[in-house]
């Protein structure tokens, strides 16, 4: 294989139907805008918003796009905005709170999932924190399974898992507990309880 048969991200992305979570928070904001300005053939991108505050899904994304980052797109390429799909959930809920009908049509003509949804409050409850961040992971790599048409699952993770470390080799550390028991805990405890075990 040469240089020259290597395809350009541009070409990879051009006609996939992507599956976004975190779709809100900042990384999700920059990959969104830079995923359609780069790459403006992409199929299109599915949004895991939730609603928020007495706002739609349909709202926040509108308000989302009024940001000052999406400024050239608006100007350049307003139409390319049709390719966002926004789909009611919520990372932190079961499944991430899809109806039947959403799972489904993700599982038709999702080809690539990148999950970014994730709790990075330092003061989020325990129950928050694990299924956010971890039965969310866990429910994600489930629905991958089901996936007619996937290519690839990308997973946005964070370096602050081991702050407990003075230095951060690239390597895979072992787990502080088993992530499987940590969801049935959340799932089983009360928040009051679970709050007593968080300190320690």
């Amino acid at each position: 294989m040469t240089i020259d048969s290597v395809m350009s991200i541009p070409e990879f992305y051009a006609g996939q139907s992507i599956f976004l979570t975190g779709a809100t928070g900042f990384l999700g904001k920059v990959l969104i805008e830079k995923v359609l300005r780069s790459c403006p053939d992409v199929g299109e991108i599915f949004l895991l918003i939730r609603p928020k505050k007495g706002m739609s899904i349909d709202d926040r994304l509108k308000n989302m796009l009024k940001l000052p980052l999406f400024d050239k797109l608006r100007e350049e390429q307003c139409s390319i905005f049709s390719k966002l799909i926004p789909i009611s959930g919520d990372s932190k809920e079961k499944r991430l709170g899809l109806s039947n009908a959403d799972v489904q049509m993700l599982i038709d003509r999702v080809t690539i999932i990148i999950h970014g949804a994730a709790s990075m409050r330092f003061t989020d409850s325990l129950k928050n924190a694990i299924c956010t961040n971890t039965r969310a992971t866990r429910d994600i790599c489930i629905l991958a399974q089901s996936m007619k048409k996937l290519i690839t699952l990308l997973y946005i993770s964070t370096a602050y898992t081991s702050p407990h470390r003075p230095v951060l080799e690239e390597k895979v550390y072992p787990p502080i507990a088993d992530w499987r028991k940590m969801i049935d805990i959340a799932e089983s405890l009360d928040e009051h309880t679970l709050n007593i075990f968080t300190a320690k």
